[in-house]
């Protein structure tokens, strides 16, 4: 039997969440790769968090009523439409933002070049100097976490790797104005 891994950064006698075998007739070349897999030698690391593949988690719904976990998948359910309508009127949001921002910068430019084009030109590039600088500033001073797609950081998230500040409102915050 195997002893002492480490679990959720706990030392322990015995996994809870193991797929090994827990008699004493397993090799030591299985030994080797289940330890290489576990302590990140030749494998990948992460959290077993797939409903399927959880033993944890079917054993607790095991002890638990039916209505409990019907309960439980509806909640789960209204979540996930809550979370579905935010993300998509945060996207109609930043959508029409952006597109009656580019109208007002693209009117201003063209009022000013029908009196001359260097001037349009000057204008145009100082507008989007401004634009520039003003994510650069969020990006670096308010919210370091909203530079990037974010999409590796909640991989990595959903995978149990905390990433300072990547879920903060304010990070949201700079996502938005940086878009």
């Amino acid at each position: 039997m195997l002893s002492n891994h480490l679990q959720n950064g706990i030392e322990s006698d015995n996994l809870l969440w193991s797929r090994v075998p827990e008699s004493d007739d397993t090799s030591t070349d299985d030994i080797t790769l289940l330890n290489s897999h576990r302590d990140g030698d030749g494998g990948v690391n992460s959290l077993d968090y797939e409903v399927i593949e959880n033993y944890a988690y079917r054993e607790e719904q095991a002890h638990r009523g039916k209505l409990y976990v019907g309960y439980y998948v509806a909640v789960k359910w209204f979540f996930s439409l809550l979370i579905g309508i935010g993300t998509g009127l945060a996207a109609v949001f930043i959508n029409l933002s952006v597109e009656n921002f580019a109208g007002w910068k693209f009117a201003l430019t063209f009022a000013i070049i029908q009196k001359s084009y260097f001037a349009g030109f000057i204008v145009y590039l100082l507008i989007n100097l401004v634009l520039v600088f003003s994510s650069a500033y969020i990006i670096t001073q308010f919210a370091p976490a909203a530079a990037g797609s974010g999409i590796p950081e909640i991989k990595g998230y959903l995978n149990g790797i905390d990433i300072p500040g990547t879920l903060l409102f304010r990070t949201l915050i700079g996502k938005f104005v940086i878009s």
